[in-house]
């Protein structure tokens, strides 16, 4: 006979009785924690526009000013790139759009609000260009008549491909940008309007942003089943 089954080892079952008790025990304190976590739930409110109001104060409004004031900058270079040609003013208006584009980048994940309206997002960067789109309409734009103005009017009717940073991007950092605009009056044109009018676009933004309400949800439910609980901003004037 195996004397191991009439006479089992000695604390086996002490163990078992003690884990039972911890089991229980772990039980009731998870249930009464969830308990205290859904009675805090229900009776702590969440304030939705003080919410709203530090993102746009602390992230949104720092971001867009820096952007807008990097922009106005790039438009500075630019336009002294055209006035005096030269490698030392080249080097300075590429300068000043890296400062710009490290700019646009701690700004652009905010995709909503203003920067939504007539689709500025992409006209500031119209990327992927997969088929390369803006390469050949900066070529059409660099041929229009000298009579042709690269005014507001010219980037409202213009391709959204030539409107912002990687018609720049072409244009400042062309291998040839230097002879190309002692050679082609219009690349110089071309390259200020297109500075100018990102400047416009960054300026625009902010100040809708500063002008922007910001509006509060009052709804009651599970966040994750109550659409009206997400934060929202109002457009509205």
């Amino acid at each position: 006979m195996n004397h191991s089954d009439k006479h089992p080892r000695s604390g086996s079952a002490p163990r078992r009785g003690m884990l039972t008790l911890l089991l229980g025990a772990s039980t009731a304190l998870a249930a009464l924690g969830l308990i205290h976590s859904e009675q805090g739930r229900a009776e702590t409110a969440i304030d939705w526009q003080g919410y709203n109001t530090q993102v746009r104060e602390r992230q949104i409004l720092p971001g867009y000013s820096a952007f807008a004031a990097a922009s106005r900058t790039l438009t500075e270079r630019t336009e002294q790139l055209c006035q005096r040609p030269g490698d030392a003013s080249l080097a300075a208006a590429q300068q000043a759009f890296r400062e710009m584009l490290h700019a646009w980048e701690g700004i652009s994940h905010i995709q909503f609000g203003p920067i939504q309206t007539l689709m500025r997002n992409y006209a500031i960067q119209y990327w992927p260009d997969r088929k390369n789109i803006g390469q050949r309409q900066l070529a059409v734009a660099l041929q229009t008549p000298s009579a042709t103005a690269f005014d507001p009017e010219f980037f409202r009717q213009a391709s959204i491909s030539i409107k912002g940073i990687p018609a720049l991007e072409r244009l400042l950092f062309d291998p040839h940008t230097l002879e190309r605009l002692a050679k082609e009056p219009r690349y110089c044109e071309l390259t200020s309007a297109v500075a100018g009018n990102l400047s416009l676009t960054a300026d625009d933004l902010l100040q809708e942003w500063q002008q922007m309400p910001i509006a509060a949800t009052t709804a009651s439910g599970d966040d994750d089943d109550n659409e009206g609980n997400l934060p929202q901003f109002s457009l509205d004037p």
